[in-house]
């Protein structure tokens, strides 16, 4: 669950970058969405990363 202020704050750069307003209730849901999609991608591209067990490119060097 997101603060209040992060809510509010998901709102303030909605409307700068779109130049609408949107609710509390909207922005909370989208901001929610948001953060969701953020974890799976980091998630599913830890997982790619490490699939193979090894953390380093074919040079050697970390990626």
């Amino acid at each position: 669950m997101l603060s209040k202020e992060a809510i509010e704050r998901y709102q303030q750069i909605y409307e700068r970058q779109f130049g609408e307003t949107v609710s509390f209730e909207q922005a909370k849901t989208q901001a929610e969405g948001l953060v969701s999609l953020v974890k799976l991608i980091i998630k599913s591209n830890l997982e790619h990363k490490y699939e193979s067990g090894n953390q380093f490119g074919q040079s050697g060097q970390q990626n």
